[in-house]
């Protein structure tokens, strides 16, 4: 059999994007369906050919993207759809916020949570995602954007865009992991909203930094974290101090406003985490391993 002859054989496979098909599963099928034994690059190459014929292909869609953002927006008037290209026309960032998200803001808590995650199609890049939620606690997505890399121009880039479509609001708090490039991109663009830091992402970087009695430093942290008093909030500060003062001077350098919930300056409700991006970013798995139109268009 050949490669294209395999590729038809397979593309029933990939029309769902959440289906797993790997090499290893053709090379199986191959075999137990025809007998017919396939080498691993024959297999690989009719897998590549099939997605290509599926999803499209990867390079020929970027050149196709301004007019799907140009679509997009005149089907979906009052979004905040922007390309961004080098001094050479080659891609760098494209940003997404389509109408019913900004809409839906002024109804939502006004904690937005950011994150970033990688792409698993050719091209690679970060997608880089915000989201809040809405007064019943579900997930609320505000805007979506793919850049070149996770650096102080592209999130500051980001806020800018996401500023353009979301402005500000009273007691709005960003919630994220420790990202250096986030914290610039947030406090340069958005002076007035404090940058309040996920509590699991801190955690790992006190699992990193010190490495004894870390179950007795986890249970007292996260309790400080969560403590609705300062009373509460003290008593466990002092118990981490027993166990380990190194990790509650480390603690007090990066602020508590930053991870304690009774010294917040604004509400966080229960955002401790930065679960409500992650969570986004995990329902759309599948969908990052498609070339960036189609990508897009699942988003």
């Amino acid at each position: 059999m050949q490669p294209h002859q395999s590729c038809r054989y397979n593309k029933s496979k990939f029309t769902n994007i959440k289906t797993t098909y790997k090499v290893a599963d053709i090379k199986c099928d191959m075999k137990n369906d025809h007998n017919i034994n396939v080498n691993y690059n024959k297999a690989w190459r009719s897998k590549e050919k099939a997605l290509e014929n599926m999803r499209g292909n990867a390079t020929a869609l970027y050149a196709e993207l301004y007019t799907y953002l140009f679509m997009l927006h005149n089907t979906n008037v009052g979004s905040i759809i922007e390309l961004q290209l080098t001094a050479n026309s080659c891609f760098m960032y494209v940003f997404i916020a389509l109408h019913a998200s900004i809409k839906s803001w002024n109804y939502c808590l006004p904690v937005v949570v950011v994150d970033g995650t990688f792409l698993k199609s050719a091209y690679g890049g970060p997608l880089l995602v915000a989201a809040t939620q809405d007064a019943g606690g579900r997930i609320v997505p505000l805007d979506f954007a793919v850049v070149d890399s996770e650096n102080d121009l592209s999130w500051e880039w980001f806020f800018t865009k996401f500023r353009k479509g979301y402005r500000g609001r009273e007691d709005m708090l960003f919630v994220s992991d420790r990202h250096e490039s986030i914290i610039k991109g947030a406090s340069k663009v958005y002076l007035e909203v404090p940058n309040a830091f996920c509590i699991f992402h801190l955690l790992g970087n006190i699992k990193t930094k010190f490495k004894k009695n870390l179950k007795r430093i986890k249970e007292e942290f996260v309790s400080a974290a969560n403590a609705y008093s300062v009373k509460k909030f003290n008593y466990h500060m002092n118990e981490l101090e027993k166990v380990n003062k190194r990790v509650q001077l480390y603690l007090q350098e990066i602020g508590y406003e930053k991870w304690a919930k009774v010294y917040s300056t604004n509400n966080r409700y229960s955002n401790m985490t930065s679960n409500v991006a992650e969570s986004l970013n995990s329902v759309i798995t599948s969908i990052r391993e498609l070339p960036i139109y189609t990508m897009l268009e699942s988003l």
